[in-house]
């Protein structure tokens, strides 16, 4: 008996490696992002999204070289996106469909690159260290699961056994969806420490305390962002106690090392956990980059972005007008007002709140970092940097000028007001 156990084990084994070495080049089902699945697939489908923080536009140039080459359509591709990690993904799908044949045909792959483009990092690439989040959707895109990192097959059977879960949840209790969120809590209570529990249970309380209002207790899309607000302000408090106990991260400049060990996926697990029963049944669609912008601290951009009204409105503009753009600030700090209601340089003469009327009196646009990353690229204009040496607040462009000028949070605001006064006069002599 004990011989016969014996081979079944050795032959159970030899039969996971050789499939293993089989599916070694098998190709894998790239698509293109959020691409329609046919009513006769929808049934059981899985859908990975893998999004990393690189260029889009460099990674769409290469991607339509690597088409080009094989002879491929680019939305249907064998093979792999030319990201970072994806020849890491390739290799656990290949061996989680070795381990679950019945996957096969049921799981595809997507890959969205939304780093920050040079146009916007001061021409030079700034997207290291790598990032990478997976997100497990149903035929629908509607979200069951995710990972911040790169998993192996271990962790990425785990994911899709847990979004599998997540499904039947849903289907079971379509019609009510509050019992799903506290169905998912009760789940993850139990994969959770005692600190993270506690994040858990406050913020399931708080959303409960809410049915009465206009919060959507489904999870809906309506109410994610402010569902989304307070998932960050409790849990990554949380967060940040933890991988600082677990790490011994102490100081501000650890955040680089930080980033780093959550491309592993045990660093994030925990906080992956406490989300989920918030953010499952989602519409993966509206709402990856609220979730993405919750990690990165900036908003991604995508290399599909467009924006033809706003590229129409600043050629016309430019040919005879100064412009002046306002830029919208990263999401951790959109809830500050601005111009700052204090505004400590009224002390020194001019504050923002003056010079910001100054620019209304110019054509004026007020965009985010996609849509100004277009501009440049459209507009042929120079490369600026929006974060460093601190945050970019306004674009000044003259007419039929390449090189904008930045104007930053710590800037004297009097400096600005100057010069949309001289722009201003200069007009109105012309």
């Amino acid at each position: 008996m004990r011989i016969l156990f014996t081979l079944t084990l050795i032959f159970a084994f030899a039969h996971v490696a050789f499939c293993d070495e089989q599916d070694a080049d098998a190709p894998v089902p790239w698509q293109a992002p959020f691409e329609s699945t046919s009513a006769s697939q929808v049934d059981g489908k899985l859908v990975l999204i893998l999004i990393t923080n690189e260029d889009p536009f460099v990674v769409e140039s290469v991607a339509e070289k690597l088409a080009e080459r094989h002879g491929e359509n680019p939305g249907q591709q064998t093979v792999n996106p030319p990201v970072w990690c994806s020849d890491v993904l390739a290799h656990s799908y290949r061996r989680a469909i070795a381990r679950r044949p019945d996957l096969k045909g049921r799981l595809s792959l997507q890959s969205i690159s939304a780093g920050l483009p040079s146009e916007v990092t001061g021409g030079k690439s700034k997207n290291l260290p790598s990032r990478a989040v997976l997100a497990c959707c149903d035929a629908n895109y509607r979200l069951l699961g995710m990972l911040v990192g790169v998993p192996d097959v271990d962790d990425l059977l785990t994911l899709i056994e847990d979004s599998e879960g997540v499904a039947a949840m849903r289907q079971l209790q379509s019609e009510r969806p509050a019992e799903v969120v506290n169905m998912l809590a009760q789940r993850s209570s139990e994969r959770l420490n005692r600190a993270w529990r506690g994040a858990l249970e406050e913020v399931l309380m708080a959303i409960q305390g809410d049915a009465g209002d206009d919060r959507d207790e489904s999870g809906g899309d309506e109410s994610f962002p402010g569902r989304l607000r307070l998932l960050r302000e409790t849990f990554e408090p949380t967060y940040v106690s933890d991988v600082r106990l677990r790490f011994g991260l102490t100081e501000s400049s650890d955040h680089t090392r930080l980033v780093i060990l959550e491309q592993h996926i045990q660093t994030r697990r925990p906080w992956c956990e406490a989300m989920i029963p918030f953010v499952a049944g989602s519409d993966f669609y509206e709402t990856w980059r609220e979730l993405v912008e919750s990690l990165w601290g900036h908003q991604p951009v995508t290399a599909d972005a467009e924006a033809p009204e706003l590229v129409d409105w600043f050629k016309l503009q430019t040919e005879s007008d100064s412009v002046v753009l306002s830029i919208l600030p990263p999401p951790n700090q959109r809830h500050l007002p601005w111009p700052p209601i204090v505004d400590n340089a009224i002390r020194r003469g001019i504050g923002w709140q003056d010079a910001h009327q100054l620019a209304l009196e110019h054509p004026f646009r007020q965009i985010d970092a996609e849509q100004l990353a277009v501009v440049i690229r459209s507009c042929g204009l120079k490369p600026i940097d929006i974060h460093l040496p601190s945050t970019a607040r306004y674009l000044f462009i003259e007419p039929n000028k390449k090189l904008p000028l930045v104007i930053r949070e710590t800037d004297p605001p009097g400096r600005f007001a100057g010069l949309l006064k001289r722009s201003k006069s200069n007009l109105v002599s012309d």
